[in-house]
């Protein structure tokens, strides 16, 4: 999301800790998105052979430059964090390279890689912030 400083993107995107009826788009998406996956499971017939497999990746834009919220390796602020390149090849087909993809089994799974994800976003605060 692209926006003013403090004009609600983060609590839009994920939503307020304190009650789950509060969630925002991203934990609403995964619940919808498993929820689905399990109403076509189990109402597939025995001969129809449906797989399904989620992948979750996460990333930001900051200052221009794409950080990988996901990855794997030790990190202890934003510029430990991989660089991700955005490139377009011939026929206008968009590639990230160095984004890591993870498989969440489960919605817990996918919620978790949400959490892990918003615990490595960089957050900065601007004289805006201080307006009430």
């Amino acid at each position: 999301m692209y926006g003013q400083t403090g004009s609600g993107k983060t609590y839009t995107l994920t939503g307020g800790p304190e009650r789950y009826a509060d969630r925002g788009l991203m934990p609403r998406i995964i619940s919808s998105l498993f929820k689905e996956i399990n109403s076509r499971a189990t109402n597939s017939s025995n001969s129809s052979s449906s797989s399904f497999t989620v992948s979750v990746s996460y990333f930001q834009i900051y200052n221009d430059q794409g950080y990988d919220l996901l990855s794997e390796e030790v990190h202890l602020s934003l510029d430990d964090l991989p660089r991700m390149k955005v490139l377009e090849d011939e026929s206008g087909e968009v590639h990230l390279r160095n984004l890591s993809t993870h498989v969440a089994l489960t919605e817990v799974d996918a919620r978790n890689l949400l959490f892990q994800g918003d615990t490595n976003r960089v957050v900065a605060e601007t004289a805006m912030n201080q307006v009430q």
